[in-house]
Order: C-alpha cells, then structure tokens, then sequence
C-alpha cells in the first residue's frame, strides 16, 4: 500500500512541474536556427525552441527569427532535453 501512494505522489508532483513549464515567456538572443523538415528549430542563448511545421505560418515565422537578434518568446510545452522535446514558439516580438 505504501508504494502505490509513492508512486501516486510521484506523479502527482511530476504534473505539476510539467503543468507549470507548460507556458513561457523568455526574452533570449537567437545564436542559430536548423530546418530538420519536421519541425524548425531555434537555439537561443534560453535553450531550444521549436516553431511546428504543421502551424499555418511557420516557414513565415522561421524566416522572420534572424540570428544574432533578441527576441521575446511566447513558448508552449515540455522541455524534455533527452528526448529531443523544445517549447513551441507561439509567437515572438523583436527587442530593440
């Protein structure tokens, strides 16, 4: 009994350290960007990020992050560093 309310603990905090990371805003210099023609990815002096190949304007937003530049990021999602998991940028706004 005492291991099935460990386990349960466990997961419980697990979600609730996931459900806090799930939205982000991070301001972060762009230092390179890599097409793996599933999904964009950006890396910023924040981590990784990645702008979803399946959103309507992703190569419009891929073409827009310039390298060397700050912007502020809108993310959505895990960060799951082993599995190659990033944030999604939802959308993001140039500091000046």
């Amino acid at each position: 009994m005492l291991k099935i309310i460990n386990h349960i603990t466990v997961i419980a905090a697990v979600l609730v350290v996931f459900k806090l990371n799930m939205w982000n805003e991070s301001t972060c210099e762009v230092l390179n960007k890599y097409n793996n023609h599933q999904s964009f990815n950006i890396n910023t002096t924040c981590g990784n990020f990645n702008i979803n190949n399946d959103d309507f304007n992703a190569l419009d937003m891929y073409n827009s992050i310039e390298i060397n530049k700050t912007y502020t990021f809108l993310t959505y999602g895990y960060k799951l560093n082993m599995l190659n998991i990033y944030p999604n940028i939802i959308k993001f706004r140039s500091e000046i």
